[in-house]
């Protein structure tokens, strides 16, 4: 007998033995089969009883508010409800807390916020000046001076829109000549 046969015969046998045994257990004369009838019937017994009780509390609670207090008192005391109505109490406090501080952090970062765009739009409008004012003679700006007019006037016009009289000084020199020889910066300009 090969090995191949040897493993066709085993599974022959465990197949003829689970088939017999599921048989056996489902017959309606097995002791297994009977036990499993009686423990659905004491299931399906409790769940009876336990909705009639229901059924009764229900109509008690509906029909007096003496029986609807002592229900829901019962209620509380076997579910924890009162416990649970401190904690949200406590809960609710801090929560309210929470929220206090955060619109008190939230005002002073905006507060903070403006103060700091303020401060760098009169930066970048000093900048602007600066350059306008020394290289005004002679019309002509250094390429270093150009890419920096160029970096501020994106933020000082497009994203933190910046008044009138420094635009006006950008489109000026935006006409003025680039003078590309001087590219690195000057001793006395550092």
């Amino acid at each position: 007998i090969s090995h191949q046969e040897a493993l066709f015969l085993l599974k022959v046998i465990f197949l003829y033995f689970a088939w017999h045994f599921f048989v056996f257990c489902t017959a309606e004369h097995s002791e297994f089969y009977l036990l499993w009838r009686a423990t659905l019937e004491i299931i399906k017994n409790i769940a009876a009883i336990l909705g009639g009780v229901l059924s009764a509390a229900s109509v008690a609670a509906l029909i007096s508010v003496k029986a609807r207090e002592i229900i829901s008192a019962v209620i509380r005391k076997y579910s924890g409800s009162a416990e649970a109505t401190v904690n949200t109490a406590e809960i609710k406090a801090l929560l309210e807390q929470h929220l206090r501080e955060d619109k008190e952090f939230k005002d002073g970062i905006a507060v903070m916020n403006e103060i700091n765009i303020e401060f760098m739009k009169t930066q970048c409008r000093n900048t602007i000046k600066l350059i306008f004012y020394k290289y005004n003679d002679t019309k002509v700006i250094p390429l270093y001076e150009k890419k920096t007019l160029m970096t501020i006037e994106e933020l000082y016009i497009n994203k933190l829109h910046g008044n009138s009289f420094a635009a006006l000084l950008l489109e000026e020199m935006s006409h003025w000549e680039v003078d590309y020889e001087s590219g690195n910066l000057a001793e006395n300009d550092v």
